[in-house]
């Protein structure tokens, strides 16, 4: 009985070892990986999705579209100097149809363009957008990659849903490969009818304004902002009002049920600008 109770301990420290090496084996493997890609300036993240998968918690869900975003860039703002083609995919927990950005498929592909500029490091007045690369770094100035952002979202077919796990997915498909993945647990909240929201989301060259209506109706609402701080870059809107100097600081529009509207602002200045630099009241909507 002694030797067989050894023989069985040894046969299961075996088993951890193996399995844990296992594990080591490919936690190393993929940093390894992530690694070489850095080093061939390769970067592909996102806000809401990671190398391991991350998870995502909505208890106050309202079966709105849900959010998230790809960049090639890290952290410090270097971008990729070379186009990324992606691929992502939506699955959910209960077998209900996922789609992604306004389409109906489950699955979409595009690609993160690589955009350079000559930015003047020397704040000696000279206009250096319209040099190239060559001319830019002869002259001293920086040649730079400029971050791109792809906004991305996902709806779930089946409005009805009290709870269910929807899992992204993106591959990169060229000119290397990776993968970004997460899980959103989303849950409503029954007592819950719907309202009129906002996010607001900063990026290298613009900003994102996402108004949301989580209500089963139609609703029409006003926003205003200071047009000295943020100049708006659309007219998809009812009517607007212009300040003093002729640009656009409110704006009035309608929303379809369980839809939202996204609106590009561009900064007059360095600041870093949140939702709270807006004012938002819903308005009857005319016929």
């Amino acid at each position: 009985m002694k030797k067989k109770l050894i023989i069985i301990g040894i046969i299961l420290v075996t088993i951890v070892l193996i399995t844990g090496g296992f594990t080591f084996a490919k936690y190393t493997s993929k940093s390894i990986w992530n690694y070489y890609l850095e080093s061939q300036g390769f970067y592909l993240s996102s806000d809401k999705l990671d190398s391991s998968p991350s998870k995502n918690v909505d208890n106050l869900w309202s079966g709105e579209s849900v959010h998230f975003s790809l960049t090639n860039t890290l952290d410090n703002g270097v971008g990729t100097n070379f186009d990324i083609n992606y691929k992502v995919t939506c699955t959910t927990s209960t077998g209900t149809d996922c789609y992604l950005n306004g389409t109906n498929s489950s699955v979409y592909e595009g690609v993160l363009s690589t955009y350079s500029v000559c930015q003047n490091n020397k704040d000696d007045g000279v206009d250096t957008t319209l040099l190239d690369k060559t001319n830019c770094e002869i002259k001293g100035y920086e040649w730079k990659n400029i971050p791109t952002v792809k906004d991305l979202y996902f709806d779930i077919a089946d409005k009805s849903l009290d709870e269910v796990t929807v899992t992204i997915t993106v591959t990169s498909t060229s000119p290397y490969k990776k993968t970004l993945s997460g899980e959103f647990k989303l849950t409503k909240d029954k007592n819950f009818d719907g309202n009129i929201s906002m996010d607001y989301k900063n990026y290298t060259n613009y900003d994102n304004l996402i108004i949301t209506n989580s209500y089963d109706e139609d609703k029409c609402v006003k926003v205003s902002w200071n047009a000295d701080n943020l100049r708006i870059d659309s007219d998809k809107f009812i009517s607007s009002l212009t300040d003093q100097n002729g640009y656009i600081n409110e704006i009035s529009l309608k929303i379809k049920g369980k839809e939202n509207i996204n609106y590009r602002f561009y900064k007059t200045n360095n600041k870093v600008y949140d939702i709270s630099e807006f004012n938002l009241s819903e308005i009857v909507c005319s016929n």
